[in-house]
């Protein structure tokens, strides 16, 4: 279990070093990042609100002992480590929104051109406002999913039957939106990835370990917190729509990105020209070794 956390942890690390060599957000859709940091808030608002999971939360505060109940409370150390990890992919996909562009205008002819620093001037002011309300949507939307799994989890024990009704209700609207989040939030980079046929700022090893890590963590929570008992019809409902649903979809979509990402990265961006049977590429027969290395200009020919 401390092993899955760390290496959750760990797949983050190619994802912020490529953010940070790059220095743009080039390949990276704004609609799956703000979707993805959406879903690992629903993720874990969904974890603290599982009944078994804040069973263990009261044990923790009556009988466990502080060890045993790091230990009991794993599962929730590994949910919020996603959950901070991609808040950080979020602050610097908002730190470097839009250098791509501001980078591909630059050029010393542009700083002469009031046209084109007008331009850049506007195309900044749009991105800070871009940057501004991704922001501004993502805390707006944590706190609703948040808030509520985190004040339910403040009565221990259940103070009445109300009470359990309001936490189910709770309980089945975060199980929705974060397997709904979890159904939906590749497609757009799926579909960015596929028409701008480039990779950019993109992490191809972080997909990689990603898709074994989402793998790993559903088996995990099915095993923790899946368990079928007859003479539990609620527990019954957790086992087929438990939060370890969630991460196995992400698994299997972190994978069909990987291999996307690996189409464009080596087979589009690879060279056009067809190899020989030995391996190498073919040379065109006019070429021969009276063929001059660098062509002559047109004016040196005609004098």
């Amino acid at each position: 279990m401390l092993l899955l956390l760390c290496i959750i942890v760990h797949s983050y690390v190619p994802q912020y070093r490529r953010l940070r060599s790059c220095r743009n957000t080039d390949g990276l859709s704004p609609s799956f990042i703000l979707l993805r940091a959406l879903s690992t808030t629903a993720n874990l608002a969904n974890l603290l609100i599982l009944p078994t999971a804040y069973a263990t939360v009261g044990h923790c505060r009556r009988d466990y002992s502080p060890g045993r109940c790091v230990v009991e409370l794993v599962t929730h150390w590994q949910i919020a480590a996603d959950w901070i990890c991609f808040q950080g992919i979020l602050f610097l996909y908002v730190r470097y929104y839009g250098r791509d562009e501001v980078t591909s205008q630059w050029s010393p002819s542009s700083l002469q051109s009031p046209e084109i620093v007008q331009e850049e001037e506007s195309s900044s002011l749009g991105n800070t406002r871009t940057a501004t309300a991704i922001i501004a949507i993502n805390v707006i939307l944590d706190v609703l999913l948040l808030g509520p799994s985190l004040f339910l989890n403040i009565n221990i024990p259940i103070p009445s039957p109300g009470y359990y009704n309001l936490m189910q209700i709770w309980s089945f609207t975060t199980i929705a939106v974060s397997t709904f989040l979890a159904l939906i939030y590749h497609c757009p980079q799926f579909y960015y990835t596929g028409t701008s046929k480039r990779v950019g700022s993109l992490s191809i090893a972080t997909l990689g370990m990603q898709t074994a890590v989402y793998f790993l963590l559903a088996v995990s929570l099915g095993v923790r917190y899946g368990k079928l008992e007859e003479e539990d019809p609620w527990r019954r409902y957790l086992y087929a729509f438990n939060i370890w649903i969630s991460y196995l979809i992400t698994g299997f979509q972190a994978c069909v990105l990987l291999g996307e990402c690996i189409y464009v990265a080596y087979v589009l961006s690879a060279p056009k020209g067809e190899q020989d049977e030995g391996g190498e590429a073919p040379v065109d027969a006019a070429i021969g070794e009276q063929t001059p290395l660098l062509a002559s200009r047109p004016d040196e020919a005609a004098g």
